[in-house]
Order: C-alpha cells, then structure tokens, then sequence
C-alpha cells in the first residue's frame, strides 16, 4: 500500500468513526476537533460531501482508494478518497 493510500485510508476510517459517533450522541452534536488535552490524535478531512448519513465503510482489495460506502436509508455508494467523488450510487433493498 503507498504511503498516499495509506494516509487516506486513515483519514477516511478517522472521519467515519466521527460520524458513526455522531449518530450515537444523544443530542446529536458530537465534538468532531479529534483533541485530547495533550496533543492532536488525529485530523479530520472531508473526501466527499455528497453522503448523507454514512454507515457503514469497507476498502475494496483491488485498490485501496475505492471503498464501497453505506448509508442508513440503504444507498450504496462506490467512493474514490484518492478522486473525492462518489463513482456509482444506488438504493439497495433487503430481501426478505
């Protein structure tokens, strides 16, 4: 893995777990700064804006920029970190 994918795939796992920690707060206003009273953990960078209410987020094995992302509603979206764009964006259903 280069060191660029690396540093973007960090970036985009850090942004998530924000988000995911968002949706749990009960007063839905999470501090997302990544500050601890000694030194910054980590930073926080927005890759694509388009994304609504993200879920779920898993890196595909042929290229460590492509991630297949999930959102609550059911979207399924194909983003590129390195492009910041979203490649492909369909409604998934459940089957029953």
């Amino acid at each position: 893995m280069s060191k660029f994918a690396s540093k973007s795939a960090a970036a985009v796992a850090a942004l998530f777990c924000m988000v995911l920690l968002g949706g749990c707060s009960s007063d839905g206003n999470a501090s997302a700064t990544g500050q601890s009273n000694t030194a910054t953990l980590f930073t926080v960078e927005t890759v694509v804006s388009e994304l609504q209410s993200p879920w779920g987020l898993v890196f595909l094995n042929d290229s460590p920029t492509l991630a297949l992302v999930t959102e609550k509603p059911g979207q399924l979206n194909l983003v590129d970190i390195a492009e910041g764009t979203m490649n492909y964006s369909r409604q998934a259903y459940a089957m029953a």
